[in-house]
């Protein structure tokens, strides 16, 4: 009988390889999920709430009811708190409002009083009177007396204001106007501008404000709104300032006043901000009728004028205040609340008189009717559609009462995923009130803490498979969900189960999945591969050190690995391998070049920091060479079912060990190929080129030959911030450097050269620039060898170089080097003898 050869993961198998020996074998058999007649057939959770939802609909019902009936009953009442507690808000915000301007003005009537601002400069009088100003955010302020004045004014309307200094003595003819700085609050006197004579006994703020004291016998009133000479409708707070000479003694000799302007537009958009539930507005007018402000536009078109309160606009108000007027006779004699009635539309409007210091203003607050009355229409309706309104309300607590009882297990699940995908860290392990459930999540954490554990010797190559695999799972998911409703769509009698079935088939479908997880076999993919290798590492550290050491360096490698979804390997304590596949390129946005760069260079600042500040004191540092290649290579599982790990396979992987190698050799901490550093990597590196090497091809199995490439030397990012130009100009000596040294590099100029007497004169003169070079820099090993391999070129003339048959540009383009491990024998003594004899 003729044996055929089955596919069993990836790879080809024959029937008698399957049964493996139980000697070799050490993987333990999972025992299959136990099924019963309904198993997976009806949830907890509607379960849950079916039953509860009866008995709360029974008893949400009678209750619903009862709640209704005292409903209607209470909603007038708290409607008419309602208005009142809002009306008591108004007045406090009014009040703190104010009184921010009274104090102000006490204050500097009382600095004055006692002497503070006696004989003080100019300046800083503009800097004490800003302060007050920006404190209050007032139209002007100043002390304004029989003789003089000091005084900050706002001129024009908001929001085309400026904020000037005015000062007048009495020895002035005229009075001086400085512009302020905004940011010392000092005056300019450079913006010194000259004006007419200010006259502050003549002005109407002057004569309403001593008229006002004299009648009430106060020291500081509020003024009624005027329009101010600098353009805007303002109040004043007014209080007597009295000579500090004889205020010291008890004797009050009043000097003139002290005024904070409080602007009219301010106070508007003040009001403004208040709001009452959808329709209800405030509107603040004097007795007189005229407006001082509201929630609604009560700004004036002409803003030389102002607005009566029976001509507003907006929400109707202007009219709905004519027919309280009319119904009551005046607006001042009306009841606190009210029900009104205007354009077909109710109200309920409540008024109240605002008092502060001698100034009394009407509030209005208005309330649509139907907004009131909209809850009572709500439970009106409600009682026609009770039944289905509890039975929601019932379906809803039920729904509650199951979730809250089942959720724990819903989470539980949610876990259980997290540790399938080894996600660790993410599990919450919470606590319930059931103590079964409790004592489960109790359990659970033991478990993870233990495969945390255990998680610490998995390669980083396991999760980035899981992590592919999820990304699989969801795509074919998708599918079976879709595959299974259009089956389902064919027969009616199915419709009823088919949100098990499809529950089924995926759990069939992660069932089937998770028996193959990790496939072995081989599969070309474009690669980079960093080789690490710490040349002194188990050399000149102790052990102690070096288990210090490690566990730095390899969390290093880990935290890198992951972030950029590469694959980690710990060759030994000295060697790594990272292997970065075109898997993710759509995540990383980058190339495998490009990322494989930037993370070797992240690893060497790494090793530098190490350096600086663990091993700052010890005198040896660690030595770090690195060499990435980039191409196409094998990459997969290999093993058996007891034991599997992931490999790369090709020619990239000794290219990077011989990178590695060369990097030592050269005295370099990052070699590349060229495959690696391209057209696309090269202008995002500082980089230069060291030497020409024979590499492997990717390949072997597709008979490739090996070739030569050009090897770099990465030394760092070319990436400069727009604001880091200070950093660009320290570093541009160090890129001249490099920048002298690639034009050394000829091989790449190679075909510039037609003849070759021309690029032997080349050659020579760049022998000569490197010999200076070298003077400088006489640690650069990579330019002592390149040195020795462009003399060698130089040193012969032409026609010594036209005996080969080929172009010198030819010879020079063949040249490359190489890393050979031979055997040799050293003879010591024999060596000894025979120098010995010769003598």
């Amino acid at each position: 009988m003729k044996v055929q050869p089955i596919r069993s993961e990836g790879s080809i198998v024959f029937p008698h390889q399957q049964e493996e020996d139980p000697l070799l074998s050490s993987k333990c058999v999972i025992k299959e999920k136990k099924k019963s007649i309904c198993s997976g057939c009806f949830s907890i959770k509607v379960v849950i709430v079916f039953l509860v939802a009866c008995l709360v609909i029974a008893c949400a019902f009678f209750v619903w009811l009862a709640s209704f009936i005292g409903a209607r009953q209470s909603l007038k009442t708290m409607s008419t708190r309602l208005m009142h507690t809002f009306g008591d808000f108004v007045f406090a915000r009014l009040d703190s409002y104010f009184y921010q301007f009274i104090q102000v003005g006490q204050e500097l009537a009382h600095d004055y009083n006692t002497g503070l601002l006696n004989n003080i400069s100019l300046n800083m009088w503009s800097k004490y009177l800003m302060k007050k100003h920006l404190y209050t955010d007032s139209f002007g302020i100043g002390v304004y007396m029989y003789d003089g004045l000091y005084a900050i004014t706002v001129n024009g309307a908001p929001p085309n204001t400026t904020i000037s200094f005015n000062t007048q003595t009495k020895f002035d003819t005229r009075m001086s106007t400085y512009s302020v700085n905004s940011t010392t609050n000092a005056m300019i006197p450079e913006s010194l501008r000259n004006v007419s004579l200010f006259n502050s006994t003549a002005q109407s703020f002057w004569e309403e404000s001593f008229k006002l004291m004299d009648s009430l016998g106060t020291d500081s009133v509020l003024g009624d709104p005027y329009y101010s000479m600098v353009g805007a409708y303002t109040l004043h707070y007014s209080t007597k300032v009295f000579g500090p000479v004889l205020y010291e003694y008890g004797l009050k000799k009043v000097m003139g006043i002290a005024k904070v302007n409080i602007s009219l537009r301010a106070i508007q958009q003040f009001l403004k901000q208040l709001q009452l539930l959808n329709t209800g507005y405030v509107i603040v007018a004097e007795t007189n009728n005229l407006v001082i402000g509201g929630s609604i536009n009560t700004t004036a078109i002409n803003p030389t004028s102002r607005v009566s309160i029976f001509d507003l606009q907006d929400r109707n108000a202007g009219s709905l205040m004519k027919q309280i007027a009319t119904t009551y006779g005046n607006l001042s004699n009306t009841p606190k609340l009210m029900e009104v009635s205007s354009m077909g539309v109710g109200y309920s409007v409540f008024r109240d008189l605002y008092t502060i210091e001698n100034i009394a203003w009407n509030l209005f607050i208005v309330i649509e009717t139907g907004e009131i009355e909209e809850s009572i229409n709500i439970s009106t309706g409600a009682t026609v559609g009770v039944a289905v309104a509890v039975a929601i309300v019932g379906v809803l607590v039920a729904v509650l009462i199951g979730h809250f009882t089942t959720s724990r297990l819903g989470q539980l699940e949610q876990q259980f995923m997290k540790i399938k995908m080894m996600e660790f860290d993410k599990v919450d392990f919470v606590s319930s009130m059931f103590k079964e459930v409790d004592n489960i999540f109790l359990y659970l954490r033991e478990m993870t803490v233990w495969l945390n554990e255990i998680k610490s010797f998995l390669p980083e190559s396991v999760f980035l498979q899981l992590k592919s695999l999820t990304a699989e799972n969801v795509q074919n998911a998708t599918k079976y969900e879709v595959d299974e409703i259009g089956s389902t769509e064919n027969s009616s009698d199915q419709h009823i189960t088919s949100k098990s079935s499809r529950h089924v088939s995926k759990q069939k479908f992660q069932e089937t999945d998770g028996n193959s997880l990790f496939k072995i076999g081989l599969s070309l993919k474009k690669c980079s591969i960093i080789r690490i290798h710490l040349t002194n590492f188990t050399k000149s550290f102790t052990g102690e050190e070096i288990t210090h050491l490690f566990s730095k360096i390899s969390t290093g490698l880990s935290s890198i690995s992951k972030t950029i979804q590469a694959n980690f390997q710990t060759l030994s304590v000295d060697e790594y391998q990272i292997t970065i596949s075109s898997d993710f390129s759509e995540v990383r946005g980058k190339s495998v070049n490009q990322v494989a760069l930037e993370s070797s260079l992240r690893f060497l600042k790494m090793i530098a920091n190490i350096n600086e500040t663990t091993l700052n004191d010890r005198g040896v540092r660690i030595n770090c060479c690195i060499g990435i290649s980039s191409g196409i290579s094998l990459c997969g599982n290999l093993g058996s079912s007891s034991f599997r790990s992931f490999f790369s396979v090709g020619g990239a992987v000794q290219n990077a060990k011989t990178l590695s190698t060369l990097a030592s050799e050269l005295n370099c901490h990052l070699l590349a190929d060229s495959s690696t550093v391209n057209e696309e990597t090269l202008p995002l590196f500082v980089a230069r080129p060291v030497s020409r090497l024979l590499l492997e091809p990717f390949l072997y199995e597709k008979n490739q030959s090996m070739n030569v490439s050009n090897i770099y030397e990465v030394i760092k990012e070319n990436n400069v911030e727009k604001d880091e130009w200070m950093y660009e100009l320290q570093q541009k000596e160090v890129n001249e450097k490099y920048k002298e040294y690639n034009s050394f590099f000829l091989f790449d100029r190679l075909q510039q050269f037609s003849n070759d007497e021309d690029l032997l004169e080349v050659l020579k003169s760049t022998c000569e620039k490197m010999n200076f070079y070298l003077e400088k820099n006489i640690e650069d090993i990579a330019a002592t060898k390149l040195l020795e391999v462009l003399q060698y070129f130089a040193k012969l003339e032409v026609k010594e170089y036209k005996k080969c048959g080929e172009p010198l540009n030819q010879l020079l383009f063949k040249f490359h080097s190489t890393l050979p491990y031979t055997l040799s024998n050293n003879f010591h003594e024999l060596d000894y003898i025979a120098v010995f004899k010769s003598k």
